[in-house]
Formats: structure tokens, C-alpha cells, sequence
């Protein structure tokens, strides 16, 4: 949004207080080590995961995050057992 001066503010509005945030292009980086980013799902997709969300009591976030690491380590897992 721009200021009275007409150059471009960089504070986020939205900005949650646990995450200094700093524009990356089509990223956001926050300060505590993560990256925000957008992410866009199928329908059918998006409807599983807000379906786990709800049975585990946890946020759609969280369940994408949590897929996101367990992909990873068997990413690399797999990676490592070709190596041998």
C-alpha cells in the first residue's frame, strides 16, 4: 500500500506477531527459519486434506506439512537404499 509520500510500504497488514515476515518475490520469508508460501490443489485434493485435517483435530496446514516432511524422508530414504 503506498504512503502519503507515494512510495511502496513493506509492512504486512496481516502479519501474524509470531512471524516477521520480508517480501520474496512469490515467497515470504519469516524470520523464525520458514517460508510461507502459496500453494494451489485440485478439489478433490484440497477436500482429503480438509477431511484428515478434521479427524485428526489439527489444521489443513499441519497435515500438508507433516505429508510434506514425510514425502521428504522417504525421498530420501528410498535415495539411499538405491545407493547401496
Amino acid at each position: 500500500m503506498p504512503s502519503e509520500s507515494g512510495k511502496k510500504n513493506n509492512t504486512f497488514t496481516n502479519e501474524p506477531k509470531w512471524c516477521k515476515m520480508v517480501n520474496m518475490a512469490n515467497k515470504i520469508k519469516c524470520t523464525n527459519g520458514t517460508i510461507r508460501s502459496s500453494i494451489s490443489f485440485s478439489q478433490n485434493a484440497y477436500t482429503s486434506l480438509e477431511e484428515i485435517a478434521l479427524e485428526k483435530r489439527v489444521s489443513l496446514a499441519w497435515v500438508v506439512r507433516d505429508a510434506v516432511e514425510t514425502y521428504l524422508k522417504e525421498q530420501k530414504e528410498g535415495k539411499k537404499i538405491k545407493n547401496v
